[in-house]
């Protein structure tokens, strides 16, 4: 590969694939996903097993988006797993499944599996967050800010990312709030979309 890097379909320079990490300033550089095949030739070496990406990307990125678990909960021997091939130096963020998200299904059963599973990157102190990626459809009013609540309320005293889809919720006061509870605000930069 040259001397650029894939993140978040767009192109940095390889020396931003670090974690900064100051008083003023935390940024952590990775790409939402790692399984991409058509990254073969371009990020992984054409003689790398796709079973051995995980390992790979986590010798030049310092943090991975789970995307996987939008669609599934990965087992706790799965995120065990994922903690050995990357030794334990690369920070996970799991994106909660869309029964929370999409469908707004998900029970309290759905929260203490979604902790169990996940209890291998907590110990490995591995877990960037949980990323509660919300749909255009989810807009900012009195009845989604009342589940978003919810939402939190079950991952309480965990590391929580937020990402909404729909302009309403690019609000200072929302920011403020998501500063003051220490929740990480995520913003998509790819693709531009009319509504977003």
């Amino acid at each position: 590969m040259s001397s650029k890097s894939i993140v978040s379909n767009s192109v940095v320079p390889s020396t931003c694939d670090q974690a900064v990490d100051s008083p003023a300033a935390r940024l952590w550089l990775g790409t939402s996903g790692y399984t991409n095949d058509d990254w073969r030739g371009l990020f992984y070496p054409a003689n790398v097993a796709s079973s051995d990406y995980l390992g790979y990307y986590a010798q030049h990125f310092p943090i991975v988006e789970l995307n996987s678990s939008f669609y599934a909960l990965p087992s706790e021997r799965v995120f065990a797993g994922m903690v050995d091939k990357t030794r334990g130096q690369t920070k996970v963020l799991v994106k909660v499944h869309q029964s929370v998200t999409h469908d707004r299904t998900a029970e309290a059963s759905y929260y203490q599996a979604l902790l169990a599973a996940t209890a291998p990157l907590h110990e490995a102190k591995v877990l960037a967050s949980y990323l509660l990626q919300f749909p255009y459809s989810f807009r900012r009013d009195p009845d989604s800010r009342r589940y978003l609540a919810g939402c939190l309320q079950h991952l309480k005293g965990q590391p929580v990312a937020l990402a909404f889809r729909h302009g309403s919720w690019d609000d200072p006061s929302v920011l403020k709030t998501c500063r003051d509870h220490d929740i990480m605000w995520m913003s998509c930069d790819y693709p531009q979309l009319d509504k977003m």
